[in-house]
């Protein structure tokens, strides 16, 4: 007469057992949903224009000389094929325990007062010969960034290790301990605080051969360096561009959008643009007529600045349209973000190797925004489309399960780049030499 209980004991604890079963699946089933574990790591696709006379194109050959670029880059497992959370760790977290390279500061004037600064980083390594014969490398970060930010310490450690000079200009305004002596700040695609960089750069190291790595808006900043003024494309053997959007007009479009959560990305960003904004209050909010403070960069006269409507913007496009546009006198926000892009410049970039990098999963560059890289790079036998599947916004972490190695895929594929375009100029410098004896 006890048989029955017992069947029912066992029939609710098998129903507990299945029902266990069913929420630790719907939790996997989730886990890899939310963390995109499905998505399988792919090579990365490599775009470029092929030579109609069956020659070696240069792309092709900056391609044979960056190993990487064949291989399958390969993101943490648990987390890094989402592009959101490499994104989020990025910019919490930068680089896992990044180094502390020291550097030398330096400091140029410009035209309208402001002081410009970077800092140049010297070699580490005993075993390269002749490192005063290596090309120096210039970097341009991200927006607000500087030598400081942890994601450039671990870029500059590689760089220098391997035997190069770097040189790295801080933008306007984003360092802590620099305070602004013009009422301005950086701009998205503005070129004359790179060119005191780069006029010092010269003078100290005349004939020396120049790499140029440009990361997020400071690709920007990079390419239309090179090609506002072709003639400055002399002085390098080859430039790379990470993880920008080419057409800024085209952009801040879609960064008001919610679609792939770029609204909040905007917002994020109006955050860290405007704790710049914060720390140097007192001198951009001047009258423009304050004694010892130049108002804008051809000294006129600036219109009224909303103080209060900038201080309280959610958007970059709000900034950008109450303070940016006035501080670098444009009358239109369209005309200041159209006049800071890069695009319409790329086409005269023809000289020398050039490197575009992007990633699918970029949360703050869709792909919508890439044809314009497409393009040029199927249009310039000397320009190269690097398209990932994963890699996020200047995340591309790398290696593991949970913990990512320190160095990242884009490191490693930057030092490469540094290596194929300096072998490239001595083959080509040799046989030019071969040819004229």
């Amino acid at each position: 007469m006890y048989s029955t209980p017992i069947m029912r004991t066992d029939c609710l604890v098998a129903s507990e057992v299945l029902s266990d079963v069913l929420f630790l699946v719907l939790g996997l089933v989730v886990v890899v949903w939310l963390f995109n574990i499905y998505s399988l790591p792919e090579k990365p696709q490599v775009i470029y224009c092929k030579r109609k006379d069956g020659e070696t194109s240069v792309s092709e050959e900056v391609s044979r000389r960056c190993p990487i670029l064949l291989e399958t880059y390969t993101p943490p497992l648990l987390w890094g094929r989402n592009g959101h959370i490499q994104a989020h760790i990025y910019g919490a977290v930068g680089r896992k325990s990044p180094p502390q390279p020291t550097g030398c500061r330096h400091r140029r004037i410009a035209f309208d007062g402001a002081t410009i600064t970077f800092d140049v980083f010297y070699p580490t390594s005993i075993s390269v010969p002749h490192p005063e014969r290596q090309p120096v490398v210039v970097l341009v970060p991200g927006i607000a960034s500087g030598s400081d930010k942890a994601y450039i310490r671990v870029l500059v450690s590689e760089i220098i290790r391997m035997g190069y000079t770097v040189a790295v200009l801080n933008h306007l305004g984003a360092m802590d301990n620099e305070r602004l002596t013009s009422r301005r700040i950086f701009t998205y695609g503005g070129t004359d605080d790179f060119q005191l960089m780069m006029e010092w750069v010269l003078e100290t190291w005349p004939g020396r051969r120049i790499v140029g790595l440009g990361l997020s808006m400071g690709g920007n900043v990079l390419l239309k360096y090179l090609g506002e003024r072709p003639e400055r494309q002399r002085h390098f053997i080859g430039a790379v561009s990470a993880c920008h959007v080419y057409n800024i007009l085209k952009a801040f479009p879609t960064w008001m959008t919610w679609k792939g959560l770029r609204r909040l990305y905007n917002y994020h960003i109006t955050r860290n643009v405007l704790k710049v904004v914060r720390r140097h209050i007192d001198t951009l909010f001047l009258p423009p007529t304050e004694e010892g403070i130049d108002c804008a960069l051809d000294g006129a006269s600036l219109p009224a600045i909303d103080k209060e409507r900038t201080l309280k913007a959610t958007s970059v496009t709000e900034v950008d349209t109450h303070l940016q546009r006035h501080l670098a006198n444009f009358d239109t926000i369209e005309e200041y973000y159209d006049q800071h892009s890069c695009s319409h410049h790329l086409h005269k970039i023809t000289d020398i190797p050039v490197l575009l990098l992007n990633a699918l999963d970029d949360p703050i560059v869709p792909e919508m925004l890439l044809e314009t890289a497409k393009n040029y790079a199927t249009t310039s036998p000397n320009a190269m489309f690097v398209l990932t599947k994963h890699g996020s916004h200047l995340g591309y972490f790398e290696g593991g399960i949970l913990i990512p190695n320190t160095v990242t895929w884009l490191d490693r594929l930057l030092i490469q780049f540094i290596q194929a375009a300096e072998s490239m100029h001595k083959h080509v410098t040799s046989r030019e030499a071969d040819m004229t004896s």
